[in-house]
């Protein structure tokens, strides 16, 4: 299954003004949760990391990380969504895009409000929107540095190239460049680059017959144990029962 074969399935949006006892909880999310910051300011959590979030931000958090938050006082629009998606998304957009997306946040509340015939349908089209901008606002604003380093990252999965190498390539410091990064991304370059591999096993699993110890290879991990561990902290199943489940999507898609 890819990004085009299903639509954002909205589970809730709100528009809200939180004051300063405002609090999430902390919880592990089986959704994806974004949110932008229209007014003031909050701290949310990814897995125990905070990332301070200010007027014209949003946080993109996915489905199975532990998430938790608070502000000094904020207006948000906060939307919670399903999808099955190949896209990789950024935890943290800076500037991202804020007042394009105001016809689409009313949009999508008029038709979360009224549920209309079709609402359903007409909430994930203007999500899906609101994903697209999202990604090419952030394309056109991402810092030089932050695409040469993806690109350095990607293009060596297997990590014969250290962070501190990357950095000294750039003529950055170590420590300039790591925080960077994690600013820009909202994690560090060694997760950034375990996503990688991670979603490059999975192209591989989805459209190759290959064994386990032949996908890790591919991907830089010393072995397919090694590979089927990380893949089921991550993805809370295993290889094969995440095989299984493309194979029933694909079965229903296709009858």
């Amino acid at each position: 299954m890819t990004e085009t074969d299903q639509i954002p399935q909205l589970l809730y949006y709100v528009h809200k003004q939180c004051s300063p006892a405002w609090r999430l909880r902390p919880g592990v999310i089986p959704y994806y949760d974004l949110t932008y910051v229209a007014q003031g300011e909050a701290v949310y959590y990814r897995d125990g990391t905070p990332f301070h979030l200010q007027a014209g931000d949003a946080i993109l958090l996915p489905p199975g990380v532990r998430r938790q938050a608070h502000t000094t006082g904020m207006e948000c629009y906060a939307f919670n969504f399903s999808w099955q998606s190949s896209l990789t998304f950024d935890t943290v957009y800076r500037r991202a895009d804020f007042a394009q997306q105001i016809p689409y946040f009313t949009q999508i509340g008029t038709a979360w409000q009224n549920k209309e015939p079709h609402w359903e349908m007409q909430c994930g089209a203007w999500l899906l929107l609101i994903l697209y901008r999202l990604l090419i606002c952030h394309a056109r604003q991402e810092n030089p540095h932050i695409r040469r380093i993806k690109q350095m990252l990607g293009s060596d999965l297997a990590g014969q190239r250290s962070t501190r190498q990357i950095a000294e390539a750039l003529s950055l410091s170590h420590g300039y460049c790591c925080r960077l990064f994690a600013h820009e991304c909202g994690m560090t370059m060694e997760e950034y680059r375990m996503r990688q591999r991670l979603e490059r096993a999975i192209e591989i699993l989805r459209y190759e017959q290959c064994s386990l110890d032949e996908v890790a290879v591919q991907v830089g991990f010393s072995s397919g144990g090694y590979l089927s561990r990380v893949f089921r902290r991550r993805y809370g199943v295993s290889v094969s029962e995440w095989l299984r489940q493309e194979e029933e999507s694909y079965t229903s898609a296709t009858r």
